[in-house]
């Protein structure tokens, strides 16, 4: 069964669920072309697909689903929205990339280091997943990309001297965020709890 299954993906324009992904990525792409700001979410029950069949007369369907995380968000929200939504997996793949060489070097920090890399390697299996499933708009998304900001943000406060960096020297201010951080830098070089 999965062999026969298989074989079809040398005939994807004889195959239904092939083809039609293929069309429907049509379709967004040349709705993105005539809409370059974007349909707004759902554009794709607007979308209407010919697909061949034996007869010679093509079966039209609208509203087909888009298939791809990439295509969906091109047609729902534009070029720009599209721009946007790489740049932000971008941006948290780059934090997660900061983190784990943030936290190098320290063992009591071990746990959130392998965190960054898992998420890293969870938004990588959702970027794949999503060449063929729309995704792109599901709660598990975000949910990745807030922990990523939150493992990001918690790694900045432990490690990094976040107080002294905002404040001028000599202040009040300024002294008591360097002794925070002096005694904090004192209890991470201590043994972990």
């Amino acid at each position: 069964r999965w062999t026969q299954r298989i074989s079809t993906i040398s005939e994807y324009d004889s195959e239904g669920s092939a083809l039609v992904r293929l069309l429907v990525w049509q379709w967004a792409w040349d709705f993105a072309q005539s809409h370059p700001w974007g349909g707004g979410f759902w554009a794709n029950v607007t979308s209407r697909i010919e697909i061949p069949s034996a007869s010679g007369e093509p079966i039209v369907q609208f509203g087909r689903a888009y298939h791809n995380i990439y295509f969906g968000v091109l047609a729902d929200q534009g070029y720009l929205g599209l721009g946007l939504y790489v740049t932000m997996i971008g941006m948290v793949m780059l934090g997660l990339q900061k983190t784990r060489k943030l936290l190098r070097g320290l063992p009591q920090h071990d746990w959130c280091a392998e965190l960054a890399q898992a998420l890293q390697v969870s938004i990588l299996t959702m970027l794949a997943v999503g060449m063929f499933v729309e995704i792109g708009w599901t709660p598990i998304v975000w949910y990745l990309f807030s922990i990523a900001v939150s493992v990001r943000a918690y790694a900045q406060r432990v490690v990094a001297p976040v107080v002294p960096r905002l404040s001028r020297p000599g202040t009040a201010f300024a002294k008591a965020g360097e002794e925070a951080f002096e005694r904090d830098a004192a209890a991470l070089s201590g043994p972990a709890r």
